[in-house]
């Protein structure tokens, strides 16, 4: 079988060019972002230049102005002065004035005594000597009034003088602080200046640093890109060539499986050597699934089926699937199947080689719904096969297992449908059609049949051993009592409760594959000192047994209807298997049949049972 389709291929050459213009883009975008930067640069500079030269000329206008506004309040405080010592010069001449006019006056005065002298010589000299006394008492008053005045004039100029230095060393002292606040201001301003071109050249470094850290960071993550586009590339290459081995793979495995059950269309057999079976068995000790897998085998063109070898362990042991001890016995190994469900197989199981190896037939259908494997196979499993011991080959440390397939029965498989499925004419003939073949206004029609295939073989010794059976059936038709003698019964008082001893398959009464089951130590346990043995009959189905059950000599009745193969009846506490042992260390099971019903299968909607 070839490929169902071809799967699409990745073409490196054109993501690599791909890529390539990628990173020619991311070039481009590194060359316009370092142009960038270096027009944010020249931006800066222009924008601290500008401000040094705003702040010199606020300094400068705010220092003239200051200058100005102390000029003008030194000539308003000269001028005040000035009119404060013009207002102080008026008020001294206006006194001077007021002295003067009084000294005219008094010359006038001094005139009028001298016009009035001609009147009295006599009064002249006292008049002369009254009037010098009063020109010097007047004299006198002037002088003193003068000084007065200039004494208060130097007064009021010192004063002046004084509150004009105060006022000066006041201005000055405000002019001082000023200027210091201004040269504070000046300083704080180039401090703030100098902060700013720090600033300004700290952020164009970080500015350059940080464009440089994702200059680098935008090649590695382009590099990164571009090594994880190889790589998905590369990736996508390889799991699209591992489908393609994976899907040539497959194929050929259905081509290796249809090959092989083609070959093995008339094979019956399988042998399996389990090779190194000590080194195996050593490293199963050491797990919780003691189990060995056999490979997977085809028989007469069937699905793949597996045999396993289970050890006897009680962890995760699977249900049995025949008649056996419930419990797995110490030192035994057990056998499963897997096959797909819908197989219903007659086979045959056979563990070591020589007089010492082990067979035994059964027959299995396998269904869904039970413990099913990683292919959804189905299991058959045998509990308590044989002993280990017995089947294990220590000079080639190997286990043989031989599995024969007698019989098969598949379940029903659809037909697979055909390219040119015959169409029904219309030709008038099928007027009386139901709706579902009603041919069509415009001809022919589908006939919606369908077709299922059941696949039965039976080998030849299948049918040897069915007419052996019917004729020992035939033979032990008229036996009614079955003993079976066991041995060594006291390596029987040994065993646990639940372990179970099977006898070979017999015939009798006309019932085939008939098996007695004996438990030493019962099912379960008694809870008294003494634990009793139970004894188990299994039969074939729609059958009822009447007989009596004998251990030793004890005995119990026993009446069962078998509705299915592999179903069981008997006595639990049948009795206690240490009083009924013979000298020879011995005991004899019997089972003597009374009375047998056999119910045959429908027909004819009539139901037939035979008595015997």
């Amino acid at each position: 079988p070839m490929l169902g389709k071809k799967k699409a291929q990745v073409d490196p050459g054109a993501e690599v060019a791909e890529l390539k213009a990628r990173l020619e883009d991311v070039e481009r975008r590194l060359e316009d972002s370092a142009g960038e930067q270096a027009r944010l640069g020249a931006l800066i500079r222009d924008e601290v230049s500008g401000l040094r030269a705003q702040v010199l000329l606020d300094v400068q206008a705010k220092h003239e102005a200051a200058s100005e506004e102390l000029r003008a309040s030194l000539s308003s405080d000269l001028r005040e002065s000035r009119e404060a010592a013009d207002a102080g010069a008026a008020g001294i001449r206006g006194e001077l004035d007021a002295v003067l006019q009084e000294v005219q006056a008094v010359r006038s005065e001094a005139g009028d005594v001298r016009v009035t002298a001609d009147e009295g010589h006599r009064l002249a000299g006292e008049l002369r000597v009254s009037v010098d006394a009063a020109v010097q008492e007047l004299s006198q008053a002037l002088e003193s009034r003068v000084a007065e005045a200039e004494a208060r004039l130097s007064a009021a100029v010192a004063e002046l003088r004084a509150k004009t230095e105060v006022d000066m060393l006041d201005r000055q002292g405000q002019f001082l602080s000023r200027c210091e606040v201004l040269q504070g201001g000046l300083d704080s301003l180039a401090g703030e200046i100098r902060e700013t071109r720090l600033s300004g050249e700290s952020s164009h470094a970080e500015h350059a640093q940080k464009v440089g850290v994702q200059l680098e960071a935008l090649k590695a993550d382009c590099q990164r890109e571009l090594e994880t586009s190889l790589r998905e590339a590369e990736a996508a290459k390889r799991v699209q060539l591992a489908a393609v081995d994976q899907e040539v793979a497959a194929q050929g495995a259905v081509a290796r499986r249809t090959l092989n059950l083609a070959e093995n269309v008339f094979t019956r057999t399988v042998v399996w050597q389990a090779r190194g079976f000590k080194r195996r068995l050593a490293g199963l000790l050491e797990t919780d699934e003691q189990l060995i897998r056999s490979p997977g085998f085809s028989l007469s063109s069937l699905p793949e089926m597996r045999l396993e070898v289970r050890l006897a362990s009680m962890a995760d042991a699977p249900e049995p699937s025949v008649v056996g001890p419930p419990l797995p016995l110490a030192g035994s190994c057990s056998i499963g199947v897997w096959a797909p469900a819908g197989l219903h197989l007659a086979f045959r199981v056979t563990l070591g080689d020589g007089p010492l190896a082990v067979s035994r037939r059964y027959e299995h259908g396998f269904r869904t719904g039970g413990q099913a494997d990683e292919a959804s196979r189905s299991l058959f499993f045998a509990q308590n096969f044989c002993k280990l011991s017995q089947v294990w080959v220590r000079e080639t440390d190997s286990v043989k297992v031989s599995f024969d397939l007698l019989e098969f029965q598949t379940s029903p498989i659809p037909a697979l449908p055909s390219p040119t499925a015959p169409l029904a004419q219309d030709d008038g003939a099928g007027a009386d059609a139901g709706a579902s073949d009603a041919p069509c206004e415009n001809g022919p029609v589908a006939v919606d049949d369908s077709l299922e295939y059941i696949r039965v073989a039976t080998a030849q010794e299948v049918v040897h051993d069915r007419l052996s059976s019917e004729l020992a059936a035939v033979k032990n038709r008229s036996v009614r009592r079955i003993e079976w003698k066991l041995e060594g019964c006291s390596r029987l008082l040994e065993c646990r409760v639940g372990e179970a001893i099977d006898s070979p398959v017999f015939s009798a009464a006309g019932l085939e594959r008939v098996q007695f089951h004996f438990y030493p130590r019962d099912v379960s346990v008694s809870g008294s000192n003494a634990q009793p043995c139970a004894f188990y009959v299994s039969g074939p189905s729609r059958t009822t047994l009447r007989g009596m059950l004998w251990v030793g000599t004890s005995q119990r009745s026993l009446e069962h209807r078998y509705s299915r193969r592999g179903d069981t009846a008997g006595r639990t506490r049948f009795c206690v298997l240490e009083n009924q042992v013979d000298c020879n260390d011995s005991v004899v099971l019997a089972f003597d049949i009374a009375e047998v019903e056999t119910e045959l299968p429908d027909q004819a909607s009539v139901s037939l049972c035979l008595r015997d």
